[in-house]
């Protein structure tokens, strides 16, 4: 009698399970991004959209003395504690403006970068590697 393979069915439906848990703790870990972020010079606003797949409304402004600027978008989180977006109204000579906002592990605290978007602020500042606290 030759021995009956192993039945896949059982493992497939704890696989699912245990990727349906991790999606559920990232989707409420990304819950805790919501709200706004302050400094003296950076203002980063996070709506979560869609917390299941990670998607955000995020709205950032800038003011470092003469120099201020500000964009706003729709993004997504491409690592647990990283979000990226792209300007909603995007300016004519720039389409590859992106915005990454990254979480402490607390999520009270956040850097940006960007990359491409000088048209949305002035010559002497930007974002990057701007920090701000939860209020």
């Amino acid at each position: 009698m030759r021995p009956q393979p192993l039945q896949t069915k059982p493992i497939s439906i704890l696989l699912a399970t245990a990727a349906s848990l991790v999606c559920s703790a990232a989707a409420a870990q990304s819950i805790q991004a919501e709200g706004t972020f302050q400094s003296k010079q950076l203002e980063v606003r996070v709506v979560l959209l869609d917390p299941e797949k990670g998607v955000a409304a995020v709205g950032t402004s800038l003011s470092q003395g003469e120099c201020s600027g500000s964009v706003s978008g729709i993004g997504r989180f491409v690592s647990e504690q990283k979000l990226v977006f792209e300007p909603y109204v995007k300016e004519a000579e720039t389409s590859s403006c992106k915005v990454t906002v990254e979480f402490n592990r607390a999520w009270n605290k956040v850097k940006v970068t960007s990359a491409g978007c000088s048209s949305y602020h002035g010559a002497s500042c930007s974002w990057e590697g701007q920090t701000a606290t939860k209020k």
